[in-house]
């Protein structure tokens, strides 16, 4: 296998993708990937990566922040979707996953119908998440310790 240099392209495959219906939020995977689903329905959440809407090669490196008035931060210390590489994730909780039809129902997904799934992780408890961390004044107070469900008025 050869190894890719820093500056040769990557290239993405999608999974599948993201279907919004009356019922909920779904990623609805090629049959090709299927099979994979077998004993993700043990968990309650997964990570899944999405690539967003649009080309955005040429984003600004800093922006004032929506949800704190008179700060302007860095892209990477930001969540906003646009980004030069357009990945993105979700946590979500998973409600129903059917196999053979390589549908996974989730309880949300802030991605719009039609967006390329390209991954899908468990999220496991015990790794995901941190015991101790820090972050800047200006994150808003209202979110708390958990900040769920995420308004679209945010980004």
């Amino acid at each position: 296998m050869k190894t890719k240099t820093m500056k040769e392209p990557v290239t993405i495959r999608p999974l599948g993708w993201v279907e919004k219906t009356g019922e909920g939020a779904f990623v609805q995977l090629q049959e090709e990937f299927r099979e994979g689903l077998q004993g993700l329905d043990e968990f309650s959440h997964v990570i899944i990566f999405w690539w967003g809407q649009g080309d955005n090669q040429k984003v600004p490196m800093t922006m004032d922040l929506p949800y704190a008035p008179g700060v302007q931060a860095g892209l990477f210390a930001t969540r906003s979707p646009l980004r030069p590489n357009s990945v993105n994730m979700t946590v979500a909780g998973v409600l129903a996953i059917d196999c053979p039809k390589g549908r996974i129902k989730l309880d949300e997904l802030d991605a719009f119908a039609g967006t390329a799934v390209i991954d899908i992780k468990p999220y496991y408890g015990c790794l995901d998440r941190v015991q101790e961390y820090r972050q800047p004044q200006w994150v808003p107070s209202e979110w708390g310790e958990w900040y769920y469900p995420l308004p679209e008025e945010i980004w």
